[in-house]
Parts: structure tokens; C-alpha cells; sequence
């Protein structure tokens, strides 16, 4: 079964930002999905944002630990066979769940304007500085000198996404990919 050795955050992370006013998800606390199973406190951790297309949500990847997605499995198995090293998935959005505005295209451009935003100055912060990474804190020089062990990908909208994180968050970021 998927799951023995990566360690996946789905984090809800919306543009209103309801972790950073102190409302938590109700998916296990602390604005977290699924689990973080394998972690260790005596490791550092790589950190990969990996975020979805229009549309989508942070189960999209990853999916569920209910239903996880096959993609867990090929991490899985890429940690095991040694061909990658332990990391932390990301799996964020950005999405506005409110049906009057969801069919706005246009809005989604702004939310994908906007994302590196709250990327850079909420959703990163949050995450590495709750597990063990190779950030020593969560200022911006800490954050920006543990570049190295960190990666932005998206699909389809999430490449727009990706293309603002690496146009604005290039000193956060070692490696970026996109694709539709």
C-alpha cells in the first residue's frame, strides 16, 4: 500500500487564507490532509509544491488517504529503490469554492496572479516551519538560503501558477516545472 515512505501534506490554503486567521480545516487539524506518516524529526526534509489545474483541488495529485492516487505509489517506490530521497509534497490551491464566482475565468487569472503572494509570505512559511526542512526559520533570508532543497511544479492552470512563482519567488526556488 502507498504511503510507508513519503510524506505528503494536501494543505488548503485558499487566497482568503483561513489557516492564517486561525480557523483550521476539518480534515485533521491543523489545516493539513491526509497524514504525515514516514516523517522523522531527525531528518531534513526536501520540500516540492506541487499544485493542480483550474478547476482542481489539492486532492488532485495525491488524492486522498482514503483513495490515494497512483502517483503516491510511484513516489513511494522511487524513495524506496533509492532513486529519490525522502520529501515533503505540497499539494496547495488556490481555488475559489464559492458557485457564484467558480465559472469566472477571469478571476482565476487574478487568483494565479496573485498566488506567490500568499505563497511566499503565508504557505511556506507555514509548512517549513512546522516540519524539518533544510530552512533554519522562516524569515525570508532563511527561506531564500534553503532554495536548494526546494521545487515549484503545476499542470495546466498550475503552470501559470508555477510561471508567476518563477518570475517573482526565484530566490525560493531551485527547480520549476510546468506543463499542460
Amino acid at each position: 500500500m502507498g504511503g510507508k515512505y513519503i510524506l505528503f501534506i494536501a494543505v488548503v490554503f485558499s487566497i482568503i487564507c483561513t489557516a492564517c486567521s486561525g480557523q483550521k480545516e476539518k480534515t485533521g487539524g491543523g489545516g493539513e490532509k491526509g497524514g504525515a506518516y514516514g516523517y522523522s524529526g531527525d531528518r531534513k526534509y526536501n520540500v516540492f509544491y506541487l499544485m493542480h489545474g483550474g478547476w482542481s483541488d489539492e486532492t488532485t495529485y495525491l488524492g486522498t488517504p482514503e483513495n490515494p492516487n497512483v502517483l503516491v505509489n510511484v513516489i513511494d517506490h522511487a524513495i524506496q529503490d533509492g532513486k529519490m530521497g525522502p520529501v515533503i509534497v505540497v499539494c496547495p490551491t488556490y481555488n475559489n469554492e464559492n458557485p457564484d464566482d467558480s465559472a469566472d475565468y477571469s478571476l482565476a487569472l487574478q487568483l494565479t496572479d496573485n498566488y506567490h503572494n500568499e505563497l511566499v509570505n503565508d504557505l511556506i512559511p507555514a509548512v517549513e516551519g512546522t516540519y524539518r526542512t533544510y530552512a533554519e526559520g522562516t524569515s525570508a533570508q532563511a527561506l531564500e538560503a534553503s532554495r536548494d532543497h526546494r521545487a515549484f511544479a503545476g499542470f495546466s492552470m498550475g503552470s501559470v501558477a508555477t510561471w508567476h512563482t518563477f518570475q517573482y519567488c526565484l530566490d525560493y526556488f531551485l527547480v520549476f516545472a510546468g506543463w499542460h
